[in-house]
C-alpha cells in the first residue's frame, strides 16, 4: 500500500472536466466527506500539503537539525487533501478507485504526524536521510502492532 512519503506533492491540479463521471465523482467526494481529509479529482493521484515541499523538506530537515520542534513541524507535514485521477473511473472501476481512496484516506487520517515529528526530532545528530527516518519509523511502528 502507498505511504504519504511515496507521493509527490500535488501540482496545481487542473479542474476536471465536466463528462460522464460527474456522478461518480460526486460519490467519491460524498463517501470522503465523511472523514478528515479532503479528496478531490485530478489528473494523477497525489498528496496536498498545507506548506510546499521545499518548506515542508527544510522544515524537517530543521526538525533533525535542531532548528525547530516537533510541535512546530507536525502541521506542515500532514497532508490536507488527497487528489485521485478521475480517468481511473474508468479505466478501474468505481469500486476500485473508491477502495484505493478509502484504503489511502485511512492511512493518512491515522497516521501518527505529530509521533512521526517526535521520532525525527529524537534522531538528531544521527546522519541519516529523511526517506530512510520514513522507512525506520514504519517499520517500529509495524512492529510495535505485531
Amino acid at each position: 500500500m502507498e505511504r504519504p512519503g511515496q507521493f509527490r506533492e500535488s501540482p496545481p491540479q487542473e479542474k476536471a472536466k465536466p463528462s460522464k463521471l460527474t456522478r461518480e465523482m460526486l460519490f467519491l467526494a460524498e463517501q470522503a466527506a465523511e472523514g478528515r481529509l479532503k479528496v478531490l479529482p485530478g489528473k494523477e493521484w497525489s498528496l496536498h500539503y498545507p506548506a510546499d515541499q521545499a518548506t515542508r523538506a527544510e522544515k524537517l530537515q530543521g526538525l533533525l537539525d535542531g532548528k525547530y520542534t516537533a510541535e512546530e513541524v507536525a502541521h506542515d507535514i500532514k497532508p490536507d487533501a488527497l487528489f485521485y485521477n478521475a480517468e481511473d473511473i474508468e479505466k478501474e472501476g468505481l469500486e476500485k478507485v473508491s477502495g484505493r481512496i478509502r484504503d489511502l484516506s485511512a492511512f493518512i487520517t491515522h497516521y501518527d504526524y505529530p509521533r512521526f515529528a517526535e521520532f525525527v526530532e529524537g534522531m538528531r545528530g544521527h546522519d541519516i536521510p529523511l526517506d530512510d527516518l520514513d522507512n525506520l519509523y514504519l517499520m517500529g511502528i509495524q512492529a510495535e502492532n505485531k
